[in-house]
């Protein structure tokens, strides 16, 4: 009787990654088809337009890092998109706390601020010729809101508020909090990662110049294992900020736990 060949773990590990990658393109591409549909099929308002940005730049940082993910072991610029998807969906969560009614005027607002944060920014740019169109039509939209909207918003900015939403967004993660949730934590861990304290702390190495950093994964398994988990977490967030969405829009939703299993 021949004996069974043993599983390479390496190789397991990397078809594990590349059937996570691929699982997560097809939900990308799910939610897409659903939002697209659903888009179409109603007028577009200013609440939509704040619904629609969300979703796709989290499709964008998805896309990111799976394509990290995929090529590079670039692990902390891959938890950088990680930490956008969830910053998205703690400002989705909040803004589908007001009631129907008020969605709107909010859209307003955050349009507002906005316009007002680019055009802080780049006053000192604003004649150059990479900068005039754009500066031109933050302030042409602008001027479409009422102006106690517009006042509201620079009043905000003048007492030194960071974002849209008036707090900083560990805070807004405990508001937004749902039962047994601890979004705060999860925002705080991924914070901790990025800013690169914590492999201070236990003494990482850094690379040699022009290398990539392959420290904390003892072997390429290891390193492809921890691929698929950071797709499969970012997918699934990004899953629930459409149904987040979907629910208020009246579009279909998606029924996932894992991507690994499915």
């Amino acid at each position: 009787m021949d004996e069974e060949t043993p599983i390479d773990p390496e190789v397991d590990a990397l078809k594990l990654r590349d059937g996570v990658i691929h699982r997560s393109r097809e939900l990308i591409s799910s939610v897409l088809g659903a939002y697209k549909e659903q888009w179409k099929a109603n007028p577009s308002t200013g609440v939509r337009a704040a619904l629609g940005h969300w979703i796709m730049n989290s499709v964008r940082h998805l896309a990111a890092i799976s394509i990290l993910c995929e090529e590079h072991d670039l692990s902390t610029v891959a938890e950088v998109h990680y930490r956008q998807i969830l910053e998205i969906m703690l400002q989705v969560r909040y803004f589908l706390s007001f009631d129907p009614h008020e969605r709107d005027l909010v859209a307003q607002r955050i349009s507002a601020w906005g316009c007002l944060d680019f055009l802080d920014k780049l006053e000192i740019l604003k004649d150059h010729k990479l900068i005039k169109s754009g500066y031109d039509k933050a302030e042409e939209q602008l001027s479409t809101y009422e102006l106690d909207i517009v006042e509201a918003a620079r009043k905000d900015r003048k007492n030194r508020q960071l974002y849209w939403f008036g707090r900083s967004f560990s805070r807004l993660a405990d508001q937004v909090s749902r039962g047994n949730e601890d979004l705060r934590g999860v925002y705080r861990i991924t914070s901790g990662e990025i800013h690169g304290s914590w492999a201070l702390t236990f003494g990482v190495a850094n690379p040699a110049p022009g290398s990539l950093d392959f420290s904390g994964y003892p072997d390429k398994a290891t390193l492809y294992r921890r691929a698929a988990e950071l797709v499969d977490r970012a997918t699934l967030l990004y899953v629930e900020t459409w149904n987040e969405i979907s629910r208020s829009v009246d579009a279909p939703g998606v029924t996932v736990k894992s991507v690994r299993s499915q």
